[in-house]
């Protein structure tokens, strides 16, 4: 019975440890008072991916002791699955220690904890236990035991820690696994949910963070933001061309300073959202990176981020997997051996110790400044019977230039969900060339009806219908050849070189105005008022004709003065 007592005020005990919260506005609280976290993402230099199980500890202490000395208070670190729980079913206690250890060092010197727990992707290496073998993560139902019970084992684990973890993570970038591609969504949610529980099994109070990056908005991966349970959802976003779905020309071009940004406001529109991983990848170019660096955190924390960890501390020594095949990215950390930070990295630092001087991002009370972009109901592809035809790599590249064109305007752009009422006091919405469904359709003909003014490029004939005609003034009439149209206005030439389903249409105008057309007389451009609003249209889809040109510096900023047009 005494034992028994114990177990149960063990227990309660855990139960009432005040954690690190999350307040109405989606920033951390700590003691009562708003608390942004500022660090680095971490791996030991000397042992990689491979640090629990060679466990440089006298190394470790040395790191923390330095990254609190530069004035950080946070830090990212990872559990490799396989070296915790070896055997299935049977755990090594030692592994469990050090991660103690670890919890222990970094709470004597008030560094806050972002511990990521399942790691199958890191570095481009993959890395599970051998037990796994060809057992889907998912929806394996071995995988799926297995991982709540370590959930629920981790979650003991840090429990004597909770007033100094900031969040227990699903695991690193896992929407990018091969075990998340070709199984329904529903098992991947399924998954988190049981997860997400386990987390918070040894204490409810426990915040739970994503650890996925920029594929929850510009991929079909999954892990969708309007479905996953969290508390907080994750960005990591890097200025390499590939890895986006636009092109741009370095860390020196404005748009390659804008797409974290971006990531970081689409995903506050669904979720608090931490800037978990940042950094240039290349790290030799000091003017190119500081430019960079200088552009995009006070813009992430404009756009609503609630915390930042750069990619890495340390650049890493050892050359073992993934290290020997992935060389750069051994070559990513913050720090010099002598602890300097790298020439082109420092404004980070000088970031990082004023951000706590900064206030909440202020929405502007000017509705004439602000411009919404559309978000379409059925954003993803994947398992969505109601989707029309929206794929999110094409429109998250729309929308980031359109998102980057309206900002060099300085109108203050926000992301409208196009699944929640549009608000009324929202007074100007560009909608990219998406397909809509009817409800969306019936929704955004009563905002306009009500006084609202809709920019709509790029609307789709497949759904097409009645209120389509009234809202635009005009129905289709013909299916014309796929060639470039091009027209004169706002004092300019513009050709556009795609339209939605390839299929440039031509319009029979009831009540609209026609303000352009191209050479074969295809109305382009015109305007219908409806209501007590208006709606301009343009029947190309203008963004993907931008998208094309979009790294090229010069021809893609002169359309800055077609939305200045359109919105005027």
């Amino acid at each position: 019975m005494k034992v028994g007592w114990t177990f149960i005020l063990i227990v309660f005990s855990l139960s009432q440890v005040v954690t690190i919260s999350l307040d109405s506005q989606g920033y951390f609280v700590k003691d009562g008072k708003r608390f942004i976290p500022v660090g680095l993402n971490y791996w030991a230099g000397s042992a990689g991916v491979e640090m629990w199980a060679k466990w440089p500890a006298t190394e470790i202490q040395y790191d923390l002791d330095v990254l609190k000395s530069i004035g950080f208070n946070s830090i990212r670190f990872f559990l490799r699955w396989q070296d915790f729980e070896p055997q299935l079913g049977v755990y090594n206690n030692t592994m469990f220690d050090r991660l103690t250890q670890m919890l222990s060092w970094c709470k004597s010197r008030g560094i806050v904890t972002n511990v990521s727990v399942f790691v199958g992707w890191m570095s481009g290496g993959t890395f599970w236990p051998s037990w796994k073998a060809n057992r889907n993560l998912f929806n394996d139902e071995t995988m799926i035991q297995r991982s709540v019970a370590f959930a629920e084992k981790v979650s003991l684990a840090v429990a004597p820690f909770f007033d100094n973890l900031l969040a227990l993570e699903y695991g690193n970038e896992m929407d990018v696994l091969g075990d998340t591609h070709n199984i329904p969504v529903k098992d991947i949610v399924n998954w988190c949910s049981k997860i997400y529980t386990a987390f918070k099994s040894a204490n409810s109070q426990i915040l739970v963070i994503t650890g996925t990056d920029h594929n929850t908005v510009v991929g079909d991966t999954g892990w969708n933001l309007n479905q996953l349970p969290t508390d907080i959802f994750s960005i990591h976003g890097y200025p390499v061309p590939t890895w986006n779905p636009i092109g741009f020309d370095g860390l020196t071009d404005p748009l390659a300073q804008t797409l974290l940004p971006y990531y970081t406001k689409a995903i506050r529109a669904f979720s608090p959202v931490m800037v978990q991983e940042f950094g240039t990848i290349t790290t030799g170019g000091k003017t190119q990176q500081d430019s960079y660096l200088r552009q995009i955190l006070p813009s992430c924390w404009s756009a609503g981020g609630n915390g930042f960890l750069y990619w890495d501390m340390r650049d890493i020594t050892t050359f073992t997997y993934p290290y020997n095949t992935a060389g750069m990215e051994t070559l990513l950390g913050l720090l010099n051996t002598d602890n300097s930070v790298k020439p082109g990295l420092e404004y980070y630092v000088q970031f990082a110790r004023n951000i706590s001087q900064f206030s909440p991002p202020m929405k502007s009370l000017d509705a004439t400044s602000k411009v919404g972009l559309y978000w379409p109901a059925h954003y993803y592809r994947r398992d969505d019977l109601n989707n029309p035809g929206n794929d999110p790599r094409r429109i998250s590249a729309n929308m980031i230039i359109s998102y980057y064109l309206l900002q060099s305007l300085d109108y203050e752009v926000e992301i409208i969900r196009g699944d929640l009422p549009l608000n009324s006091s929202l007074s100007t919405l560009v909608i990219n060339s998406v397909f809509l469904t009817l409800p969306e359709l019936q929704a955004i003909a009563e905002w306009v009806n009500a006084g609202g003014h809709l920019v709509w490029h790029g609307p789709s004939s497949s759904s097409w219908n009645a209120l389509t005609n009234q809202l635009v003034g005009a129905a289709p009439a013909d299916f014309r050849a796929n060639i470039p149209s091009t027209i004169t206005l706002f004092s300019q030439t513009w050709t556009f070189n795609v339209f939605m389903s390839d299929i440039p249409i031509q319009y029979e105008l009831s009540t609209a105005q026609l303000i352009a057309s191209d050479d074969r007389q295809i109305p382009i451009v015109w305007k219908n008022n409806y209501g007590k609003g208006v709606v301009l249209v343009a029947m190309p889809a203008v963004e993907d004709s931008i998208v094309q040109v979009a790294n090229n510096r010069k021809v893609r900023d002169n359309w800055k003065y077609w939305f200045s047009g359109v919105l005027s």
